[in-house]
């Protein structure tokens, strides 16, 4: 089973956190076994592993064992680990941590990692915490398998729907896993909720759209049971098919949080109502700009916003913070034992003070070094989270460009004028290119096609400027970028351009007062200047500032600027 499936090479998928209780009538449940009942049913029902049915099996589970799938270890294993705190029997931590690998065929092998915390918070009480994410196995040379589909892991409805237990989420407040609808009446109730300094959890509000072409007489941005397979457990879905509602909420709602017909509105826990920018943090989304995004857009977007959000991870319980209770239960055990046994030397040698003292201080000094290594041990951990943090922020960074990426290979229309194609992408990816004065006025006279222009300057932005940030230098990248695009690149003028100093002044530029050299140029596959499919883009490659990767900078773009070749041909 891949075991480095960890959170640097993870996605999450979802993540939720809830409180269970027993009901009274049925007062000596074991809370924990009955969970873990729940996961054996969870792992039976997945056709892609075969998990053990032998209930010994899950009894250790219980109390701190592993487990793996009866056909092939790879496909499924499953590890626990078991806490009960000394000074309190009552007080029982327990984590699960599943691997389960989904295989497909010519794609890369997918490893999905479920983590299930439990914490008890009271007799018959409990915390629960459920982390889902996945990860591609690294170094396949192949496809990667889709982005997976918005759903509940069945594992949360499945505890939700035991009658035996009440879930809940803050103060009580039960865990809901379907949506409630909201009509006349019902204004000042779902108010009082939005401000209400006690609500912990985010509340998404759907509002009806008139719409008289449909037989209701109205439309949705997106379904009640859409919003809430992307956050179920994160928050609270409320929508209305009233129009009346829509006017009635208005009526009692601040103008700052009104919502209006077909709006989509996420109110997030209130901090602090005299702030004047509060409202700023309870974004919406218009009908219109909903219906534009479509709802699988929409379901992604809310499930990174409420269900992916990492901000989270130290509120959760999950498998390594059930392990460092159990290392700072393992050190205190030892503190404890060096204290019983300096308190029996002390005892047994009063009548020979000098021995006795020799041996104090030697068990000081004993003592002293172990909070040492408890000192580096938790400032290792800490240089350790810094490490994660640092490469969190890489990911992230990566994360939206990808996105953005993938925003622009699904745009439908393209801007159609050299120009506005040029301001697109320097616009779009500020950090990767952008042009010179020249290079902008050499646009007036770009008779290049549109989208010959825009593949040149999108394989610009993604492949050149890839293989300039991995490649040892700029002639292994124009070699790579050759080689797996369909422009050429040619690095450099011939030796008799370079020669002739008329020449050479005229791929010479200026950028923010620094001198560039703009020989460097992409090539269209074909030599008929005339031609609209015909193309070189002349450029430079500049260090930003920091030393923080390379600026693809643009000084002429569309005609063939003159070479010792075309300026013979021009004499003749």
């Amino acid at each position: 089973m891949h075991d480095k499936n960890d959170d640097l090479s993870s996605k999450i998928f979802y993540k939720v956190q809830f409180v269970i209780e027993t009901k009274p009538q049925f007062p000596d449940l074991d809370m924990l076994w009955e969970i873990i009942k729940h996961i054996k049913k969870w792992a039976t029902l997945k056709k892609s592993i075969n998990a053990p049915q032998d209930l010994k099996l899950w009894t250790a589970l219980k109390y701190g064992g592993k487990l793996c799938d009866t056909v092939d270890e790879s496909y499924f294993t499953a590890v626990s680990l078991y806490r009960k705190n000394p000074e309190d029997e009552a007080d029982i931590s327990w984590a699960c941590m599943m691997k389960e690998c989904q295989y497909k065929e010519h794609y890369a092998p997918r490893f999905w990692t479920t983590e299930v915390g439990y914490q008890s918070l009271a007799p018959q009480k409990a915390l629960i915490s459920i982390v889902v994410s996945y990860g591609d196995a690294m170094g396949f040379i192949g496809e990667t398998q889709g982005e997976p589909d918005v759903t509940v892991p069945r594992l949360v409805p499945s505890i939700q729907d035991d009658e035996r237990f009440a879930c809940s989420l803050y103060n009580d407040a039960p865990l809901l896993l379907n949506a409630i609808e909201l009509g006349d009446g019902d204004g000042e109730m779902i108010s009082s909720l939005i401000f209400d300094p006690e609500r912990k959890i985010p509340l998404v509000l759907i509002m009806p759209q008139k719409d008289s072409s449909s037989p209701e007489g109205y439309k949705l941005g997106i379904s009640p049971e859409a919003m809430l397979k992307s956050v179920a457990g994160n928050a609270l879905v409320y929508y209305s098919t009233s129009l009346d509602f829509v006017k009635e909420l208005s009526g009692v709602l601040e103008p700052e949080y009104r919502v209006k017909p077909g709006m989509i509105r996420l109110y997030l826990p209130i901090k602090d109502r005299n702030n004047p920018s509060d409202y700023i943090r309870h974004r919406f989304i218009n009908y219109y700009e909903a219906a534009e995004m479509g709802e699988d857009l929409l379901t992604k977007i809310f499930r990174r916003v409420l269900a992916q959000d990492r901000n989270d991870y130290d509120k959760l319980f999950r498998f390594k913070n059930c392990q460092e209770l159990i290392r700072r239960d393992s050190v205190q055990k030892r503190l404890e034992e060096e204290r019983k046994k300096r308190e029996a030397l002390i005892e047994s040698n009063e009548q020979d003070q000098s021995e006795f003292w020799e041996e104090y201080e030697r068990v000081l000094k004993e003592n002293d070094d172990l909070e040492d290594q408890v000192s580096d041990l938790e400032a290792d951990l800490f240089q350790k989270q810094s490490q994660i943090d640092s490469m969190m922020q890489t990911y992230n960074a990566n994360q939206t460009m990808e996105s953005v990426f993938r925003e622009v290979r699904e745009m439908e229309d393209y801007p159609q004028d050299p120009r506005q194609i040029l301001e697109f992408f320097t616009t779009v990816f500020p950090d990767r290119i952008d042009m010179t004065e020249r290079g902008w006025k050499s646009l007036e006279t770009c008779r290049t096609a549109p989208q010959i222009l825009w593949k040149a300057l999108y394989s610009m932005v993604t492949e050149l400027y890839n293989d300039l940030e991995t490649c040892r230098n700029f002639s292994e990248a124009a070699s790579q970028y050759i080689n797996s695009t369909n422009f050429r690149l040619a690095i450099t003028n011939s030796e008799a351009t370079k020669k002739d100093k008329d020449l050479s002044k005229n791929y010479i530029d200026s950028y923010h007062g620094q001198q560039i050299d703009i020989s460097p140029h992409i090539c269209s596959s074909t030599g008929k200047e005339k031609d609209d499919k015909f193309l070189r883009v002349y450029f430079a490659t500049v260090k930003k500032p920091g030393d923080k990767g390379w600026l693809i900078v643009i000084g002429s773009c569309g005609e063939h600027l003159d070479t010792a070749g075309t300026k013979y041909q021009s004499k003749k």
